[in-house]
């Protein structure tokens, strides 16, 4: 029997629990305890609470998007609020972002079905990930006492007696206990490695993974297709040697070649992500001129004998050549879909904040552009100007849809360039020029 399989879109409308329940042939408390343990589940992996906000008659997804199981039946789809999930490219774009940003998570053990058409971004995708983790592993890695048997006229372990008497052309026959990678979990994460030489397509990922296969050499033994428990020492390996067994056994053997492909449950933090793309967006656009530090904007007097300096910290600041900042960028993602945007007052006193602290005169709030608004990766909108004494801050939008495409992070990287350069050379009303 196939999983049952839903879309929805993050910060959409509300989803009524009766309706959902009955679409799948469930009852309204069976599908609330469902998405209760799954926003549970998400809370203790990537930290986000109340990722599935569930009330006694609806719910809603927030700061996620990505593919999950919600039990052995209900496989569900949680599209970004910045793309159409009628599209037919939803998936490439959204797993182009996950690709080019770091805050994400896989669920190894959730097996949902795949299509050809994201196979291939999918498998370059799973293999930056598995490489960022092994990177971060490599320094502790996976030894065990293994029992090694060879044959040396040299003594240098337990001897087989009979061997003394009647000793092999190659010498006598020995044991030695050695403390080695070559063991049983590194063969799992090993045989991964193969696998992904094989399916990705990115060349600079298969640097990578030659480099990871060489590390792990020798593993000469056949592996079981049986998974094991990791030593309590090497616990902090649990979560890739898990994904390595699941890519070695269903995920793997059927990943490519089959009309149903299996893949594993994957999300992405949202509003993250949203800032991380911009960062690297803007580094591509102003190579050189971009900085992230922290201000002084005042001091904090406790007592007589206690002052302290009160620091902000933009999340994206433009840097002249003579060190001073020109504008601050400042990444904003919460909101409902469906709704215009409007620049929220709290929003309004951190950018005036920061550029206070930096002398500055321009600050952009910059949003995802979401499917009502966008048209074409890279495509900027501004909907709101305010204007305090000599400070000009801007409320923008910025189109994601197409990212996937060829040259589409350089199309999108390019239009936050001529969103920047308009701003600093503007004579006349932003909002009447775009």
């Amino acid at each position: 029997m196939h999983a049952q399989h839903i879309k929805f879109q993050e910060y959409g409308p509300h989803n009524s629990i009766n309706q959902v329940a009955h679409v799948l042939g469930i009852s309204s408390s069976k599908l609330k305890n469902l998405l209760e343990t799954c926003s549970l589940r998400i809370e203790s992996q990537l930290r986000i609470k109340e990722s599935i906000k569930v009330s006694s008659d609806s719910f809603q997804f927030q700061n996620i998007a990505g593919l999950l199981r919600l039990s052995s039946q209900i496989e569900i789809e949680v599209c970004p609020k910045f793309l159409n999930p009628i599209s037919s490219d939803w998936k490439s774009d959204f797993f182009q972002i996950a690709s080019i940003t770091s805050f994400s998570k896989i669920f190894p053990e959730m097996e949902l079905m795949g299509g050809h058409q994201t196979d291939i971004l999918f498998a370059n995708l799973l293999a930056r990930i598995f490489i960022s983790q092994f990177r971060k592993l490599a320094a502790r890695p996976i030894r065990t006492y293994q029992k090694l048997n060879f044959k040396s006229f040299e003594v240098i372990g337990e001897l087989d007696w009979e061997s003394i008497y009647f000793p092999d052309q190659e010498g006598f026959k020995q044991d030695i206990i050695q403390y080695t990678g070559e063991n049983e979990y590194n063969r799992i994460i090993y045989n991964a490695v193969l696998f992904l030489l094989d399916v990705v397509t990115e060349q600079n990922l298969k640097r990578e993974l030659l480099l990871i296969k060489y590390h792990l050499s020798p593993q000469r033994k056949k592996t079981k297709n049986q998974i094991k428990t990791v030593p309590s020492r090497h616990k902090h390996w649990n979560e890739l040697y898990k994904l390595s067994f699941k890519l070695n056994s269903t995920i793997g053997l059927t990943f490519f070649g089959e009309e149903h492909n299996l893949m594993p449950g994957f999300i992405i933090k949202s509003d993250k992500a949203w800032e991380e793309l911009l960062k690297k967006a803007f580094h591509f656009a102003f190579p050189g001129n971009i900085g992230y530090s922290a201000y002084d904007w005042g001091t904090r007097q406790i007592d007589s004998n206690h002052k302290s300096t009160i620091k902000v910290h933009p999340d994206i600041s433009l840097i002249n050549e003579a060190d001073k900042v020109e504008i601050i960028i400042d990444a904003k993602y919460k909101g409902r879909s469906f709704e215009s945007l409007s620049i929220n007052r709290n929003d309004i006193y951190e950018v005036f904040s920061f550029l206070k602290a930096t002398s500055s005169n321009i600050g952009v709030l910059l949003y995802p552009g979401n499917e009502y608004t966008s048209n074409k990766v890279g495509e900027t909108v501004i909907f709101e100007e305010y204007e305090i004494e000599d400070i000009n801050i801007f409320g923008a939008e910025v189109s994601i849809t197409g990212i996937s495409s060829i040259n589409g992070f350089y199309k999108f990287s390019q239009g936050l360039k001529f969103l920047i350069e308009t701003l600093l050379t503007k004579s006349e009303s932003v909002i009447q020029r775009f």
